[in-house]
C-alpha cells in the first residue's frame, strides 16, 4: 500500500509540476511518507519515475503478443494492434508521460534502457517478428521484415510525437485519416486482400 501511496503521489506531481520541478521531498509530504521509505522502495527519483512508468498499463510488446494469439487473417490482426497501441500510446496521459521520457532521455541519454518490456525498441522487435514469421509461413508480404516494421509503427508513432513535442498543438488525426494510411500500407505489402 504504501508504494501505491508513493507512486500515486509521484505521479500527480509529475504531471503536474514536471519531473524535473518534483523533488522527492514533495512526493514525502504529498504521500505521507518518509524520505526513508521512498530510497528503500526506489532508491532514486529516476527509478521512482520508473516505477511510475511501468504502471501505465500493458505494454506495446505485451499487446502485440496477445493480439498475436488471436485467430485473425493479418490484415485484421494488424488492424487490431494498431487500434489497441493507438488506445495505450495516444491518451492524454500517455503523452504526458512521453514527453517526462524525452525531457529526462536528453539529460540521461541511458534513461530510456530502464523501461524493460516499456521500451519502443522491443515493440519494434516483436512487430518485425511477426511480419518475419508471416514471410516464414509464406504470406506474400513485400520487403523485409524490419522495413515493414517500421513502416507499420510510423502509423502510431509520427502522431505519438508530434504530440509529445508540441506544446499547444491539438494535432488530431480522424479514424477516416488512419484507415486510409493502413489501408495504404497493407496496399503496398500486398495485405490489402487478406480478408475471408
Amino acid at each position: 500500500m504504501r508504494r501505491e501511496a508513493v507512486l500515486d503521489a509521484a505521479e500527480s506531481l509529475f504531471l503536474s509540476k514536471s519531473f524535473e520541478a518534483t523533488t522527492l521531498n514533495d512526493v514525502v509530504k504529498k504521500s505521507g511518507g518518509s524520505l526513508a521509505t521512498i530510497y528503500k522502495l526506489f532508491g532514486t527519483k529516476e527509478q521512482l519515475l520508473v516505477g511510475v512508468l511501468s504502471r501505465q498499463g500493458p505494454s506495446g510488446v505485451n499487446i502485440v503478443r496477445n493480439v498475436r494469439r488471436q485467430s485473425l487473417p493479418p490484415s485484421e490482426l494488424l488492424r487490431t494492434i494498431l487500434t489497441r497501441l493507438r488506445r495505450r500510446f495516444l491518451n492524454d496521459r500517455a503523452i504526458a508521460m512521453t514527453k517526462i521520457i524525452i525531457a529526462q532521455s536528453l539529460v540521461d541519454p541511458g534513461f530510456s534502457s530502464k523501461f524493460g518490456d516499456q521500451s519502443m525498441e522491443l515493440l519494434y522487435d516483436e512487430v518485425t517478428d511477426l511480419f518475419r514469421e508471416w514471410q516464414q509461413s509464406g504470406i506474400a508480404i513485400t520487403n523485409s521484415p524490419a522495413s515493414l516494421a517500421s513502416a507499420f509503427l510510423s502509423i502510431l508513432m509520427f502522431e505519438m510525437f508530434v504530440k509529445s513535442i508540441a506544446a499547444d498543438l491539438t494535432f488530431e488525426r480522424s479514424d477516416e485519416q488512419i484507415e486510409e494510411e493502413f489501408q495504404m500500407f497493407l496496399r503496398a505489402i500486398g495485405l490489402a486482400n487478406d480478408a475471408p
